[in-house]
């Protein structure tokens, strides 16, 4: 998998890196972006935990770092996951299905990877689009 970015440099992670002219473009969208990067993983869709996602949109996949949060799993052979810092390999030891509220929409995110080592949980923009959801 490839990023386009470091953690480093991430905007989401380190907002003061972002350039002004950034910040003055998206005032108006800030609103709208919070509320889609603040979802709720559900449990087996029966028990609600707060969890922080990140809508990203360098992420080829979703990936989740606790099994906790799939609704089904499958365990696979370990898959290595290029991250934006080069030195750092995280290896993913399964794929599923998480199902998220956000708003009054309850999407199902397929072929999520369980990365246990990753320090958040990322949502694909790349895959959100190719199933054709709008992110508002």
């Amino acid at each position: 998998m490839s990023t386009t970015h470091s953690k480093n440099e991430c905007y989401a992670k380190n907002p003061h890196l972002r350039p002004p002219w950034q910040n003055n473009k998206r005032k108006n969208q800030a609103s709208a972006h919070l509320s889609t990067a603040q979802a709720l993983i559900t449990r087996n869709q029966l028990d609600i935990n707060s969890q922080e996602l990140i809508v990203d949109c360098g992420a080829t996949h979703h990936m989740i770092n606790s099994p906790r949060y799939f609704t089904s799993f499958t365990q696979t052979p370990e898959i290595n996951i290029s991250t934006g810092d080069s030195a750092t390999t995280l290896i993913s030891v399964g794929t599923g299905t998480i199902v998220i509220l956000c708003g009054n929409q309850v999407p199902t995110l397929e072929n999520s990877l369980l990365i246990p080592r990753l320090d958040c949980n990322l949502v694909s923009l790349l895959a959100l689009s190719h199933r054709k959801m709008v992110i508002h």
